[in-house]
């Protein structure tokens, strides 16, 4: 079962663990926890995809009709 994030986001409810990592995460303050524990878009999204690309179990890994690939930062001594 998925939720939805706005149109552009969906979140896995089944693969979701709620460690609320993701609201943590977001630059703009973004996601909260919505009534069900997971996480609710608020409208505000700059598309930065930390919540895409830290989500531990991949449970916001999707967009409609586009296919994103997970990153993860690197230190910038490791560019080096």
């Amino acid at each position: 079962m998925v939720k939805s994030l706005e149109k552009k986001f969906i979140v896995d409810i089944d693969k979701c663990t709620k460690c609320g990592l993701c609201i943590k995460l977001c630059p703009v303050s973004n996601l909260s926890t919505g009534s069900d524990d997971i996480p609710d878009f608020q409208g505000n999204c700059n598309f930065c995809m930390r919540c895409i690309s830290f989500c531990p179990t991949e449970a916001i890994g999707r967009a409609s009709g586009k296919e994103y690939f997970l990153y993860r930062a690197v230190k910038a001594a490791e560019l080096i």
